[in-house]
């Protein structure tokens, strides 16, 4: 696994040289589905679908990979498009379309 001391200026070499070859391969294919939405995203793609199923994937790497997987979550959020050039904003759809599914329901609901 990772070192426990990297220090500042040699965390690259220890994780290059020290990191298990299945966890480097995680992280690559995580750093390659971070490009695609980059390349989603300044494309001008404004369907969540892409960005969906490339973020599973990211998802599926980075949990394999032993980080927690929430940051390929974030790193897919900040990937989709705000606003799209109608004014409409894919983000905002999508978020409102998953809150039923993943709201925790509370007293004032009831």
């Amino acid at each position: 696994m990772l070192a426990e001391n990297q220090g500042n200026c040699g965390g690259f070499p220890v994780l290059r040289f020290r990191t298990p070859p299945n966890v480097r391969a995680a992280l690559s294919i995580a750093a390659i589905g971070w490009l695609v939405l980059l390349v989603l995203n300044r494309a001008g793609v404004m369907r969540i679908t892409p960005y969906v199923l490339v973020g599973v994937v990211m998802w599926a790497a980075v949990l394999k990979s032993g980080v927690h997987a929430t940051l390929a979550g974030v790193q897919v959020a900040l990937m989709v498009p705000i606003r799209a050039r109608d004014g409409t904003s894919p983000l905002k759809v999508t978020e409102h379309d998953l809150h039923p599914w993943v709201a925790f329901p509370s007293k004032a609901s009831r």
